[in-house]
């Protein structure tokens, strides 16, 4: 119980009971996009390239975006790190997300903190998520580091996204096979999308739906360092489901940008 309460001193969240249902009508095919890692703040965030997504994402007829956390860059994350920013501090970083993140008539994006925007959480005790959704109406902050939504008829289906901690490792599928394989059998999602490593991929494990949700910010020179690439784009999805829940049928378009 010590530990307990010392992790909690050291690393604070600020938590809430969230609870989402989504597409809750009688279609069973629905469709929504996913956006990876933004880090707006940082000097290596790709605007352009996020407000394509986007346009073609809603051109495609896409109303829902989720968000997978390090929608800001943070502040203090290691040495150096002031260096790589636009916008210091946390009312600068929501002030630039309230003026450039996409905003589109009927188009909602629900999003997660990630571990840079809990750098606000852990030096000043307030949550970054909820500061966002005071100032945009259109962005609605669901949950710290991970979020379920229940979707579809009697909310039969789970998607969860998560933003997990930890270094990239040398396979792609690595990270998400062993997060995978720690969820129980009662708690496993039909539908997950995983943000932080800033990888593009799509793997279907236990059952599960699997996709990690790449970035939209360039390689920074830490990544660089450590040989971390940067996979930037990320995905539309259009998913069928059964009167029990099961994904019927998903089909997924990836829309990359490039150096």
């Amino acid at each position: 119980e010590l530990k307990a309460v010392l992790d909690r001193v050291r690393n604070p969240r600020i938590e809430g009971n969230f609870r989402h249902r989504h597409f809750e009508g009688p279609e069973t095919t629905i469709k929504f996009a996913v956006v990876g890692d933004t880090h707006i703040g940082s000097v290596y965030h790709d605007n352009e390239a996020l407000q394509i997504f986007y346009d073609e994402a809603v051109k495609r007829g896409v109303k829902v975006f989720y968000q997978v956390g390090d929608l800001m860059d943070g502040e203090n994350m290691w040495r150096g790190h002031a260096y790589q920013l636009v916008a210091h501090g946390l009312d600068a970083q929501v002030s630039l997300v309230a003026k450039s993140y996409p905003k589109r008539p009927g188009v909602k994006t629900y999003f997660i903190n990630g571990n840079h925007d809990d750098s606000f959480t852990k030096t000043a005790g307030v949550n970054p998520g909820i500061a966002v959704s005071s100032v945009r109406d259109d962005m609605i902050y669901i949950g710290d580091r991970e979020a379920s939504v229940r979707i579809g008829q009697k909310g039969r289906t789970k998607m969860m996204f998560s933003h997990p901690g930890g270094g990239s490792a040398y396979a792609l599928s690595y990270r998400p096979q062993k997060i995978i394989e720690s969820l129980e059998g009662g708690s496993k999602p039909h539908l997950l999308f995983i943000g932080h490593y800033h990888k593009l991929t799509a793997m279907f494990y236990r059952n599960v739906h699997c996709f990690q949700a790449g970035t939209f910010e360039s390689q920074t020179d830490f990544m660089k360092e450590k040989a971390i690439s940067a996979h930037k784009g990320s995905w539309i999805l259009e998913v069928t489901l059964s009167d029990t829940g099961l994904v019927k049928a998903i089909k997924t378009e990836l829309i990359p940008f490039y150096e």
